[in-house]
């Protein structure tokens, strides 16, 4: 499968993906194609993509910012779930960036989860 070389040829592909290896609805890949497309034209707003200058630092760079726009915890901790699943396609199946930068993104802890259980 040749690597993507637009934006657009990327969501499309990874919609592909999504469907033929997951079997999820149009809805399900509708937010990762959303959320992929958003990602990616934050670092190559022209619609080119060079995987060779994508960073780390650029997944950061654009958590930070949704982050900032979408307050919600629930929605933040939706987001990271796509862009987790979009890193792990670029690395494994593109082999475009080195595996585990989905590891390395924030974990967002469910505050019902973070209280101390004590006797």
């Amino acid at each position: 499968m040749p690597t993507p070389a637009t934006i657009d040829e990327f969501t499309s592909q990874y919609d592909r993906h999504l469907l033929r290896v997951r079997g999820w609805a149009d809805s399900t890949r509708g937010l990762h194609r959303h959320v992929s497309h958003l990602f990616l034209a934050s670092r190559f707003p022209d619609g080119l993509i060079a995987w060779s200058d994508l960073r780390f630092s650029d997944c950061a760079a654009f958590v930070r910012k949704e982050f900032a726009r979408l307050p919600s915890r629930d929605t933040q901790r939706t987001w990271l779930m796509v862009l987790r699943s979009v890193l792990r396609y670029i690395a494994n199946d593109l082999d475009a960036i080195p595996p585990g930068w989905d590891n390395a993104l924030p974990k967002i802890i469910n505050r019902r989860h973070a209280r101390c259980r004590g006797g």
